[in-house]
């Protein structure tokens, strides 16, 4: 007998989050729901009559989606619920439905196996039930009073405790991963054609102690690697950072950064054919050894808005897709201070952070104005590098330091908080889920009894409650940060890069998946 193990009503839990993404969740433990019904789009199906009179359906298509509707009703106590609360407020607030077969406290936010979340909850109305009964029959019994709260909001995600897989390591490299980027081929007959799989291509950039740089290429989510038919920078250069975005509809172009000083200054490559003919280089510096230091340094928001960051603390902007490049006049560094990682929610508010390790000192600046203006932070978390940063909206910023300590702030960097209970000897990328607020992820690595052990933090709340994910290998060493970039899928899915594992010393490429049937 197959022993499938199902969920009942009695191990689901409702929690709301009355302050938002990353403030405490608390438990509404004595109510039910049926919710939530998340409608996903209607098909519409288009019909053409053939030769012989018969409706041959040409096109199909699914409309977009509506909004999340569900009940929750509890009985009316002597004292406000947060539900009460919330409807005074009149204000949207996450809400999540959490489903666990592990035991423990059901008003531990943890204790979950599956979840879902709605991340703009509005309440929409309140019903009543029970509420006066002054006549009774013989041995009628009384009813307890009731209360509805009807609630409206965006569609839900979905999320469960991640798998653990290793995936192939591209050719063999025993050098650093630095960066990796995955995209979905389009459909090539529309949706009545082959069905490809969710971000199944993908490339990674790699240091380089030999001949030529290396980048790898995969078309079935990292399965196999292949080597590019051609590189983009010269023997024994490093690549440090790659990005992807749109020329026009049948365009793709890849970008890199150089990761190597060299006396011709900061140079990137692009290539509109995943390097299979030839890469196009483009200096965008002249400063003597200046160059890119993490998998961070590029970020493209779209072809017309694209950043890099460098050694020496430099910003530099291209408008046109890479062929170009601006200098935004970063406020100056203190001495030996180099730039890693820069981030933008959108065209004009972004952050930009690094800083010297060995001192050690922190440099964060920000824009809100797409970078023709930078100013410095007022206040810096502590006085240490800062290896990343994840830009949520135009007031939440996370950066993560070279010491492994995590601060956040919820007013653009005039106030920060440190976020404590996390194990990393060293971080080396923080991001958000592209679109929510809620899934943020952080990868690096940690150090048990000498062993250097790549580790992955999820939160599905917005940054208040954590947990861990630990890769089945230790690494050889760690160059940079352990797992040095990754590459979100969904809130179930990424990939991360990083450095040598002591299996054939060779580099780690680690996917993290929901369990069960995949992507």
């Amino acid at each position: 007998m197959i022993n499938f193990e199902l969920f009942e009503n009695f191990h689901g839990v409702i929690w709301v989050q009355p302050d938002g993404p990353n403030t405490t969740a608390y438990p509404v433990l004595c109510a039910d729901s049926d919710g939530p019904d998340s409608p996903q789009g209607d098909i519409s199906i288009k019909f053409c009559r053939d030769g012989a009179g018969n409706h041959v359906p040409i096109n199909i298509s699914q409309n977009t989606k509506s909004q999340v509707s569900l009940d929750v009703v509890a009985w009316k106590a002597k004292t406000r619920s947060w539900l009460q609360k919330q409807l005074a407020r009149r204000f949207p607030f996450p809400m999540y439905f959490h489903h666990g077969f592990e035991g423990g406290r059901l008003d531990t936010f943890g204790n979950y196996d599956a979840g879902e979340s709605i991340e703009l909850a509005y309440i929409t109305s309140k019903g009543a039930a029970n509420y006066a009964k002054g006549r009774a029959d013989e041995n009628e019994s009384a009813e307890k009073v009731e209360q509805t709260f009807s609630v409206g909001g965006v569609p839900s995600e979905g999320y469960y405790k991640m798998a653990s897989e290793t995936l192939a390591d591209p050719d063999s490299e025993d050098q650093p991963l630095r960066d990796i980027a995955l995209w979905c081929e389009q459909h090539p007959d529309g949706p009545l054609g082959a069905i490809l799989e969710h971000f199944d291509r993908g490339q990674i950039v790699a240091d380089d102690a030999g001949p030529g740089a290396d980048t790898f290429y995969t078309a079935n989510k990292g399965v196999t690697w292949a080597t590019a038919a051609q590189q983009p920078f010269g023997a024994a250069e490093d690549i440090c950072s790659v990005v992807r975005f749109e020329i026009d509809k049948d365009t793709i172009r890849t970008l890199v950064l150089i990761g190597t000083a060299g006396a011709g200054g900061a140079e990137i490559a692009w290539s509109d054919d995943n390097g299979a003919t030839a890469w196009n280089s483009v200096l965008i510096s002249a400063v003597v050894n200046e160059y890119g230091m993490h998998s961070g340094a590029l970020f493209a928001l779209d072809a017309r808005h694209i950043w890099a960051c460098t050694t020496d603390c430099n910003i530099y902007f291209s408008d046109d897709g890479g062929l170009t490049w601006t200098d935004q006049a970063a406020p100056a560094p203190a001495a030996n201070e180099d730039l890693y990682y820069i981030h933008f929610v959108d065209e004009n508010h972004g952050w930009a952070v690094g800083g010297f390790p060995t001192t050690p000192t922190g440099y964060l600046a920000h824009t809100k104005d797409g970078g023709q203006t930078w100013a410095m932070a007022d206040a810096e978390p502590q006085v240490e590098s800062c290896n990343w940063v994840a830009v949520r909206d135009s007031m939440h910023v996370w950066v993560g330091m070279d010491d492994g300590t995590i601060w956040f702030s919820n007013d653009w960097g005039e106030v920060w908080t440190q976020r404590t209970g996390f194990n990393f000897t060293n971080t080396g990328d923080g991001q958000f889920l592209k679109g929510s607020g809620l899934f943020l992820f952080i990868c690096g690595h940690k150090t048990v009894s000498g062993d250097l052990i790549p580790i992955v933090w999820r939160s599905v709340n917005g940054g208040m409650d954590w947990e861990e994910y630990d890769m089945d290998d230790i690494l050889v060493a760690v160059t940079y940060y352990g797992l040095n970039a990754m590459q979100i899928i969904g809130p179930n899915e990424l990939i991360a890069v990083g450095e040598d594992l002591t299996t054939a010393a060779v580099s780690a490429v680690w996917h993290l998946k929901p369990a069960g049937v995949t992507w």
